[in-house]
């Protein structure tokens, strides 16, 4: 059975699950562009006004952009759309992941502060603000902001799996258990939140159970999973 101190109080494990954590922000990003939700919070009136028009354009230019990793190119169209279209109710979100992409954290919380002012339903900007505090090491504002996106959208996997990570490298096992469980009952093949609950299983004492986990994702081709198990191998 593996202790605390042979994880060496959960330091490497934090780092693989951090990088997981940019990884998945990363592809987030880029699922959130194909599927349309940038897209989705444009709302332009079918009134033949050439400023709207404009912005329409300067929009979909700005989402290419994004989607290039051109960021600041990305937030000078954004902030051009804002001026042409006031009324856009997106544009504060937008500007914040580009910010957050940039690794700008303070300017990132600012617009996504700005965007629950207006719309405090925004499950998904209260997801990426919470994703925000937890890079710049702010558990306490990470886990509050996480809770309100789970508070309103108790489907998002990614919700409870970033609680569980949270958890886990605060060394709270009982509290990461509770969210990774979670997650998986919101989605039983997100092999993230299995491997991490694995992880939770060992330090909890229950070595077999969570290794068949860890293992089961491994299989998968899980490199977060492969990486645990090649520094921790499962004793004989």
């Amino acid at each position: 059975m593996l202790s605390l101190t042979n994880l060496n109080n959960l330091q490497n494990w934090a780092k693989i699950v951090k990088d997981c954590i940019l990884r998945n922000i990363a592809l987030l990003l880029i699922l959130l562009i194909l599927a349309g939700t940038l897209a989705a919070k444009e709302t332009y009136r079918r009134e033949e006004d050439p400023k709207l028009a404009e912005a329409k354009q300067l929009f979909s230019q700005a989402v290419e952009l994004f989607g290039s990793g051109a960021y600041e190119q990305s937030i000078q169209a954004f902030e051009k759309v804002r001026e042409l279209n006031p009324d856009h109710p997106g544009i504060e979100f937008n500007i914040g992941l580009c910010y957050q992409k940039m690794g700008n954290y303070e300017l990132a919380l600012e617009h996504f502060k700005n965007q629950v002012e207006s719309t405090p339903d925004d499950d998904q900007t209260w997801y990426d603000m919470g994703v925000t505090y937890y890079f710049r090491k702010d558990f306490g504002n990470a886990v509050r902001s996480l809770k309100r996106s789970a508070e309103l959208d108790s489907t998002n996997v990614e919700t409870f799996y970033s609680l569980g990570l949270i958890s886990l490298e605060q060394g709270n096992l009982p509290e990461a258990q509770i969210h990774l469980e979670r997650a998986l009952k919101v989605s039983p093949e997100h092999l993230k939140s299995q491997s991490a609950l694995g992880v939770v299983y060992v330090q909890l004492g229950r070595a077999d159970e969570g290794y068949d986990l860890v293992e089961g994702a491994a299989n998968k081709g899980l490199r977060e999973a492969l990486d645990f198990l090649e520094r921790y191998p499962r004793e004989p």
